[in-house]
């Protein structure tokens, strides 16, 4: 949140449902989550601007997010400057999806 904004001010690409729950320090995660949001099966492979315009964030921002995320594992950047999930994320999801599947005892 900028600090324009007063505390029942939301951020564009939050879930503002849940936006008063959860300390406002926590905009980079809320912000990086919308940009993680932006890759589909459909739209596997995206540019800065196309995850900018998805999440209604400002392409600045979007671009840290993205760098920042490409830097930890969790996405991969192509050589002609696209973006794509990474398999680091695809395991996260499978430990996710193992975690909550029913267990046969």
């Amino acid at each position: 949140m900028s600090t324009d904004q007063t505390p029942h001010e939301h951020e564009p690409g939050e879930d503002r449902e849940h936006a008063d729950r959860a300390p406002h320090s926590f905009g980079p995660i809320r912000t990086g989550l919308a940009v993680l949001s932006c890759f589909t099966d459909t739209q596997a492979l995206r540019r800065c601007a196309q995850v900018a315009r998805q999440a209604g964030l400002p392409r600045a921002i979007v671009y840290q997010r993205l760098s920042t995320l490409t830097m930890l594992g969790y996405l991969e950047e192509t050589e002609d400057q696209r973006y794509r999930l990474s398999s680091r994320t695809f395991g996260s999801g499978i430990a996710v999806s193992s975690a909550r599947a029913p267990r046969n005892r």
